[in-house]
């Protein structure tokens, strides 16, 4: 969706895919040598594997090089207004709520954002609330039918299932297991 709104509307003129780089189970890695591009080439990568499956690694290269797209962590947008451009936070459940607040008062004009998260995905050990499902206790109410939906005109509130899972089968049933 991002890509289309990219390509499609002059007036976005930029994706930034904003991920937390959190430590998962019991691994931690500790203090990394080197500067900001070094210490998180790895966690970009992974953030870039998203991007690979609807474009090919010469025009996301292309695209990185351009400005068209930028990945970052929520350290760094402290204090930047983010505009005309398309906001991807995703993994928030394992933002704290001030931070999910802090990286959402960033919007400023004709800027769109998606916030993603499963409740049910937290891995780190160092346990925090969980952002995503604050805010989404926050924006959303569940109807007589015991369906969830935005409270908030201006969000809409998408739920996902384990049958939307697409990555393999495997993690699919884990998915359900899991549920």
């Amino acid at each position: 969706t991002a890509l289309k709104l990219l390509k499609g509307n002059n007036d976005y003129r930029t994706i930034i895919f904003v991920k937390n780089p959190t430590e998962s189970g019991d691994d931690a890695i500790g203090f990394l040598t080197g500067d900001k591009d070094e210490k998180l080439e790895k966690h970009f990568e992974v953030m870039r594997g998203v991007f690979l499956d609807f474009m090919t690694k010469g025009v996301l290269e292309c695209d990185e090089k351009n400005g068209n797209i930028r990945f970052d962590i929520p350290n760094y947008l402290q204090g930047a207004t983010l505009e005309n451009c398309v906001v991807i936070l995703d993994e928030t459940q394992n933002m704290s709520p001030p931070t999910l607040k802090m990286l959402m008062e960033r919007l400023g004009n004709n800027s769109k954002l998606i916030v993603l998260g499963d409740k049910a995905q937290t891995y780190a050990v160092n346990s925090r609330k969980d952002g995503f499902t604050d805010f989404v206790g926050r924006i959303t109410e569940v109807d007589d039918d015991g369906v969830r939906q935005s409270k908030e005109d201006l969000f809409s509130y998408v739920e996902l299932t384990s049958t939307d899972n697409k990555r393999s089968p495997l993690s699919k049933r884990v998915t359900e297991i899991y549920s």
